[in-house]
């Protein structure tokens, strides 16, 4: 059985996260596992006081792992925790190293502040080595009946693992819609062999999907329109030191779109 990581702090933003892994990934065929780390939490800890924290901390999760049962949408969920004393990296690295991990799940900060650049966050989606889905405080249930995965056509030999994406979208019932990103002369031609190797991507399967093409220079305000009506229950990106990933990371826009989607974030590692 594989495992479902989920970073929490206790917070209703991070049972919220919770929430959505139990919505995108089968409580019957998965085990979720809560992670807390309080190496950062004041002066250094003693012995004896980091007895007490643990023994709070393992509290704290029991807690949380009850509310999560109790969901109406919780049957047959297997759930177990980890009260870690260090890094919270280091903590996920300890349990991938284990193998069998699906993805990792965490809550983003509070409204208001940034989502993507958030120190935990960020470096997270770049060292944990499994895939990642952030979730935004300000996320509300709604059906997850429409994916947008934001492809740059950078992996031209499609070996890359897009596993996760039509493993949720399966589950869910859901239609990919890919976004192209094209220079705009490649948009211009019809017959472009790029765009005919977006529109045969073995790796979908049977899951339904369609396209949008869209001008590289656009890519960011174009993203943003497309999330802010709700039209998606998700957005799936590969993380790669160029392309995509690099804009959401460093450019500005990438804070407009931190603080304004309400929708899950999937990054998947290239």
């Amino acid at each position: 059985m594989s495992r479902i990581l989920i970073l929490t702090d206790l917070s209703e933003g991070s049972f919220h996260a919770a929430r959505f892994a139990i919505r995108a990934f089968d409580p019957g065929a998965h085990e979720f596992i809560l992670i807390r780390s309080f190496m950062d939490l004041g002066d250094p800890l003693t012995p004896s006081s980091i007895e007490a924290m643990q023994r709070s901390m393992e509290q704290g999760l029991g807690s949380f792992e009850e509310r999560l049962q109790a969901l109406p949408e919780a049957s047959h969920l297997q759930t177990g925790h980890l009260a870690f004393n260090g890094p919270l990296l280091e903590a996920v690295h300890q349990m991938t190293a284990m193998g069998d991990v699906e993805a990792l799940v965490m809550g983003t900060r509070p409204e208001g502040r940034p989502l993507l650049l958030g120190s935990n966050t960020s470096s997270i989606i770049k060292h944990a080595g499994v895939p990642v889905i952030a979730v935004p405080t300000s996320w509300k249930d709604r059906p997850l009946d429409r994916i947008l995965y934001a492809d740059d056509l950078m992996d031209q030999e499609r070996t890359e693992d897009l596993g996760p994406l039509v493993r949720i979208a399966r589950r869910a019932g859901a239609e990919i819609v890919r976004m192209h990103i094209y220079p705009l002369e490649m948009l211009e031609k019809e017959e472009h062999p790029l765009r005919e190797l977006a529109e045969a991507d073995p790796r979908l399967g049977d899951v339904p999907h369609s396209e949008i093409y869209v001008h590289g220079d656009r890519v960011m305000e174009r993203l943003m329109e497309l999330l802010e009506d709700d039209r998606f229950g998700l957005v799936a990106v590969m993380h790669r030191r160029t392309g995509l990933w690099d804009g959401l990371m460093h450019r500005s826009t990438a804070k407009q779109l931190a603080l304004h989607t309400r929708v899950p974030l999937l990054v998947m590692p290239g």
